[in-house]
């Protein structure tokens, strides 16, 4: 979660990036992640992070699954 004095600025990118890196090197080779539907701001995030392999909708959560083998 990132305050929202934060939002807007890349925090929730750099998060993502350093919660991937730290994964991978865990071996961990999938995140999944909710968000809900009109949280545009991190939908982008996730769809421009280059990991997106799957994502789903459901009641207005959305349901995002980041493949960490790919990049």
């Amino acid at each position: 979660m990132v305050a929202n004095s934060w939002q807007g600025y890349g925090a929730g990118t750099q998060l993502l990036k350093r919660l991937a890196v730290l994964a991978r090197a865990d071996g961990i080779k999938r995140l999944v992640a909710d968000t809900l539907s009109e949280n545009y701001r991190m939908r982008d995030v996730f769809r421009h992070s280059g990991m997106v392999s799957s994502s789903t909708s459901d009641c207005g959560v959305v349901h995002v699954g980041l493949d960490l083998t790919q990049g």
